[in-house]
C-alpha cells in the first residue's frame, strides 16, 4: 500500500475566465472546487492509475470536511484528522484560488493565489502520528509513505521529522519514505535516509547550494544532498523533462546505478499545476508494477505531461499510456548521463 501525507492540504477554487483586459470585473465562463495539497495529488493520479493508496494528513472545519467529501467521491478512502470540524472557512482547511483566462491560441494564462493555512498545533500532529502508526505497524515490504507538501502554520521545519519520530522502532526501520517537500522541511529529512526524494530545479538548488542550471549541475547537486542522506533523487524539470539520480546504495531495490535523462514530452501545455504530483504518481506506479527503471521515467514523464496538457488538472490514465506509447515510437529518448 502507498500511504500519502498531506499536514497542509487545500480545496482548489478553479475559475474560467474571459479575456478579461483591462475591464476591472468580469463573470466566470466556469467553475469547480477540487481537492489539492501534493500528497492528495499524488493519491488522487495513483487512482487514476488504479494503483491503491491511502491519503492521509491533517484537515478541518467545513472546509476539511468537504475534502473529505470530494476525495471519497473520486474513489479514495481518506484517512486524515479532521480538526475543529465545524470551524469557519477562514479557521479550516485553506482555499486556493485558481484563475484560468483565456488567451488567443487557446492557451489560458493561469494564476494561482495560494493560502498559508489555518494554524496547526503539536497536539494535532501527534493525533495523526499515533493514526498512522495503527496503520504503518502492519507494513509490507513493498508499502511506501509519501510525505508531499508545504508545513502549515504553528508547526515547525521538523514536522514531518517529529511526525516519523513517533512510529514505533519496527515501523521507522521499515519504512520506505518518499518525500517531495521544500526549503528547510526537506533538509530536516534528509538525516533520516529517505528512501526517494522528487525536488524540482529552484528547490533542488536552494537545497544543495549549487545552482542547478545544466545536467552535470543537477547530478553534482543531486549527489550533495545524497551525501546528506537522501536515497535516489527523481528531478522534475518543467519544459526541460526529469532527471534521475540513482542513490548509490541501489542494487537493492532494483534502480541500478546509471542516471538517467528525459527529455519533455512535446504538446501543447495548458497548466503546470499538479505536474510533479502527477510525475511522482507515475513514477511509483511503475516501480510497483515491476518496471525498468528507464520505463517508469518515460512512464512518470508521460503522467505529468498529461498534467500539463489537460485543462482539468491531473490527466487520464489513457492520457498517460497514450503519450507513454508515444515516447517509445517518437521520444523523447531515455539517455544514460556519465556518474558525477
Amino acid at each position: 500500500m502507498i500511504y500519502t501525507v498531506t499536514l497542509n492540504p487545500a480545496l482548489d477554487y478553479v475559475l474560467s475566465v474571459p479575456e478579461a483586459g483591462d475591464e476591472p470585473a468580469c463573470r466566470a465562463d466556469a467553475a469547480a472546487l477540487l481537492p489539492g495539497g501534493k500528497g492528495v495529488n499524488v493519491s488522487l493520479m495513483l487512482r487514476r492509475l488504479e494503483v491503491p493508496s491511502v491519503p492521509t494528513g491533517l484537515c478541518a472545519g467545513v472546509t476539511g470536511r468537504c475534502l473529505l467529501d470530494r476525495l471519497t467521491e473520486a474513489g479514495l478512502e481518506p484517512d486524515f484528522v479532521l480538526l475543529n470540524p465545524d470551524a469557519a472557512p477562514d479557521a479550516g482547511t485553506r482555499i486556493n484560488v485558481k484563475l484560468r483566462e483565456a488567451r488567443p491560441g487557446g492557451v489560458p494564462a493561469l494564476r494561482e493565489i495560494n493560502t498559508a493555512g489555518a494554524p496547526v498545533t503539536a497536539e494535532a500532529l501527534e493525533a495523526l502520528a499515533a493514526r498512522l502508526a495503527r496503520r504503518l505497524h502492519r507494513l509490507q515490504p513493498d508499502d511506501l509513505l509519501v510525505l508531499a507538501g508545504s508545513i502549515p502554520p504553528g508547526l515547525g521545519s521538523g514536522a514531518y521529522v517529529q511526525l516519523l519520530s513517533h512510529l514505533s522502532a519496527g515501523a521507522a526501520g521499515r519504512v520506505r519514505v518518499a518525500a517531495d517537500t521544500a526549503g528547510a522541511g526537506m533538509a530536516a529529512l534528509l538525516p533520516l535516509r529517505p528512501w526517494l526524494i522528487k525536488p524540482n530545479r529552484a528547490e533542488l538548488s536552494a537545497l544543495s547550494g549549487i545552482q542547478a542550471d545544466s545536467d552535470s549541475a543537477v547530478l553534482r547537486a543531486a549527489r550533495n544532498l545524497q551525501a546528506a542522506g537522501a536515497g535516489h533523487v527523481l528531478v522534475t524539470l518543467g519544459a526541460d523533462g526529469m532527471l534521475l539520480v540513482p542513490a548509490r546504495r541501489a542494487g537493492a531495490d532494483g534502480l541500478g546505478e546509471d542516471c538517467l535523462r528525459i527529455g519533455a514530452v512535446p504538446g501543447r501545455a495548458l497548466s503546470s499545476a499538479g505536474a510533479g504530483d502527477a510525475s511522482l504518481a507515475g513514477f511509483l506506479a511503475a516501480l510497483r508494477r515491476g518496471w525498468k527503471p528507464e520505463n517508469a521515467l518515460r512512464f512518470a514523464a508521460a503522467c505529468g505531461a498529461a498534467a500539463v496538457f489537460s485543462p482539468g488538472g491531473m490527466g487520464s490514465r489513457a492520457e498517460a499510456e497514450r503519450l507513454y506509447a508515444l515516447t517509445a515510437l517518437a521520444g523523447p529518448a531515455v539517455r544514460r548521463l556519465p556518474a558525477p
